[in-house]
């Protein structure tokens, strides 16, 4: 009876996000995905990540075949970033609170 090779990845650093803890990680779970195993990542929400931050949605094909779960950060800057976004009326995907029908109603992007 073969046990099945499963793997869950907690990584702030994954594609689409370029650089080099995130090149590493890719790699390694690209090679794993070829050796059949079932690779679940834990990453952070695109929309938290640094607009300065270089990206690659390309380097998302290296890893087909994993699941990936995106979810909030609980970084202080991150949560320092969305609060002044908050404050000058974008939502923490750049998008602003009025296209979202929300400006003025006191929510919070923590």
């Amino acid at each position: 009876m073969t046990i099945p090779k499963k793997l869950l990845v907690l990584t702030y650093n994954f594609p689409p996000w370029g650089g080099g803890a995130s090149i590493r990680i890719r790699k390694f779970v690209k090679y794993l995905l070829r050796l059949d195993w079932e690779i679940h990542v834990v990453t952070i929400r695109e929309s938290y990540l640094d607009p300065a931050a270089p990206t690659d949605p390309d380097t998302l094909k290296d890893v087909e075949g994993c699941r990936i779960h995106r979810t909030g950060s609980l970084e202080p800057s991150t949560r320092y970033k969305n609060a002044i976004r908050q404050a000058s009326g974008l939502a923490p995907d750049g998008s602003t609170m009025q296209e979202k029908g929300i400006a003025g109603k006191g929510i919070a992007f923590l």
